[in-house]
C-alpha cells in the first residue's frame, strides 16, 4: 500500500470518496485485501481528514462550510461498511451516498442481519432500502423527499460489489 494514498484528495469529500473505492480493494474479504492493508488504510483516512479540519471548503451546490473531524461518525460509517462487506450477500447492493451507507436489492433472507437485532440499520418504507447513518439529527417539519438519483447527484455515490 501506498504511504500516502490521500496526497492528491484537496476536500473531506474527495477523501471519502477515495476511501470508499480503496476499501473496496483492500478489505480483507475481497482477493487480494488483507487486514493489515485494511488497517492501514483506515489509519491514512483518519488522518488525512483530521489534517482538514478546520478548514473551509465549497460544495458541489456552491454552500460554503468549515470541516470538522467527527471521529466517531467517521468511524461509525467506516465499521458500517466494514461489517456489510463481511456479510458476503447475494444480489444485494451496498451503495455510499454522502456520509449514508444504502443497501438494496435482495434484502430480505439478510433482514435479520441488517436490522436492529443485527448491525442496527434501519428500513426505509418509500424507498424500499435499509439504511445507515451515523448522523444523530432529526428532522423536523416537512422537507423534501429527494429520489435517490438527486442525492447521488448531490452527494456523490460510491457502490461496493458484494464478493
Amino acid at each position: 500500500m501506498p504511504r500516502n494514498i490521500f496526497r492528491d484528495c484537496t476536500s473531506p469529500d474527495e477523501i471519502r470518496k477515495h476511501y470508499r473505492k480503496m476499501a473496496f480493494q483492500y478489505h480483507p474479504d475481497r482477493p487480494g485485501g488483507n487486514t493489515q492493508d485494511m488497517q492501514e488504510l483506515n489509519r491514512q483516512y483518519e488522518n488525512a481528514l483530521k489534517g482538514m479540519s478546520g478548514e473551509r471548503f465549497t460544495t458541489s451546490d456552491r454552500k460554503e462550510y468549515t470541516y470538522t473531524w467527527q471521529e466517531t461518525a467517521e468511524r461509525a460509517t467506516m465499521k458500517a461498511i466494514y461489517d456489510l462487506l463481511a456479510l458476503k450477500m447475494e444480489r444485494v447492493q451496498i451503495e455510499m451516498i454522502g456520509t449514508w451507507v444504502w443497501v438494496s436489492g435482495n434484502t430480505r433472507p439478510y433482514k435479520d442481519l441488517l436490522g436492529k437485532n443485527g448491525l442496527g440499520l434501519k428500513w426505509s418504507g418509500p424507498r424500499k432500502m435499509w439504511y445507515y447513518t451515523s448522523s444523530t439529527k432529526k428532522r423536523g417539519g416537512r422537507y423534501k423527499r429527494s429520489d435517490m438519483d438527486d442525492l447521488r447527484d448531490k452527494y456523490g455515490n460510491r457502490v461496493f460489489q458484494n464478493a
